[in-house]
């Protein structure tokens, strides 16, 4: 019944009379209402951000606040953060890796690498610290020599040994067995192509007008930052993602919206971020999903022998990312991602 007396009353309407100035002050009014499950992710972020100004901190911690946001949400995330310094007088703290939004709402940042203080100082000046770019593109030769290869890069890469013992089909020696095949040589012939794709999440476009083409025997590697679409192309080729528009040709199948138990059979393995693997199965039983597919029981059991040998440690532990790495090969495909 204490809810009912008067100094409950008044501070129960002061909580809700600033929960409203926070709704107005973040643009939240057209969600007010709404199931926060419903909501698409970015707005999810900013109600997030909505919970904690209600406890009117002197200090806000932010843990990556621009982690899955695309683009424009993100420009969004660095507007309300300004915000919150120039217009409510808040201290932030932030952890960031995208250089974008830090140098936008930043006026310090200390850059860290294996546990240990790079630099510190402004934006700019962390950005052109010598050991930040060495720690985090290589030394200034070693960015050199990307480039200059990049520029004299003509026609199609040619497969080089790497001393790690590149392999394709599980070439090279390692962990004591010898594998199978020598890497073929890279071809002109795309083995993937991508025209045109645009896939959404709800009526957030993740990705737009992405074309690419990755040819036989070639590691070809997306890069962007957080919330650039990156996981999205992937998902939209396993057919994870339907796209709305564009066309996706596999060894020169049109495969297109198709169901990803198909795509699988096709040849084409997904390990996704985050190590998706059943952890109440043993690895050999992980493996054997991967070769679920496959029909020839002696090839089979070379591969996950080829597997073990590639990956000694699996013999050993039950999880990890060279398990996901490992029962993607188990399904033999032509493409792994």
């Amino acid at each position: 019944m204490t809810c009912f007396l008067p100094a409950k009353r008044g501070t129960q309407n002061c909580w809700r009379e600033k929960a409203e100035q926070v709704i107005d002050f973040l643009d939240l009014q057209h969600h007010r209402d709404s199931m926060v499950a419903g909501l698409p992710y970015g707005v999810r972020k900013v109600v997030e951000l909505a919970r904690a100004l209600c406890t009117e901190p002197k200090l806000l911690l932010l843990d990556e606040p621009s982690s899955g946001l695309n683009v424009e949400e993100t420009g969004d995330m660095a507007f309300w953060i300004q915000d919150i310094k120039h217009e409510l007088g808040i201290t932030v703290l932030m952890v960031e890796h995208d250089m974008s939004l830090v140098s936008k709402v930043s006026d310090r940042v200390l850059a860290m690498n294996q546990g240990e203080v790079l630099a510190m100082g402004t934006p700019r000046e962390v950005q052109t610290d010598p050991g930040v770019i060495e720690a985090y593109l290589g030394s200034v030769d070693e960015v050199s020599s990307l480039r200059r290869t990049a520029q004299s890069d003509a026609g199609p890469p040619q497969v080089a040994s790497a001393p790690r013992g590149q392999c394709s089909r599980f070439s090279g020696k390692r962990g004591g067995h010898v594998m199978s095949t020598t890497p073929p040589p890279v071809s002109d012939q795309p083995v993937l192509k991508l025209l045109n794709v645009e896939s959404s999440y709800g009526p957030i476009k993740a990705i737009r007008g992405v074309s690419l083409q990755v040819r036989r025997s070639e590691i070809a590697t997306v890069l962007g930052s957080n919330g650039a679409g990156k996981s999205t192309i992937l998902k939209t080729i396993s057919g994870i993602i339907d796209p709305r528009k564009g066309s996706i040709d596999f060894k020169g199948e049109n495969i297109t919206a198709q169901d990803p138990a198909h795509i699988v059979q096709q040849g084409l393995s997904h390990v996704p971020e985050g190590r998706e693997v059943f952890p109440l199965l043993s690895v050999r039983d992980n493996l054997l999903m991967g070769a679920y597919t496959r029909k020839d029981r002696d090839g089979v059991a070379r591969d996950m022998e080829a597997v073990y040998g590639y990956f000694p440690i699996l013999r050993e532990r039950a999880a990890g990312c060279g398990l996901a790495v490992g029962r993607a090969a188990a399904n033999a495909g032509d493409l792994a991602r």
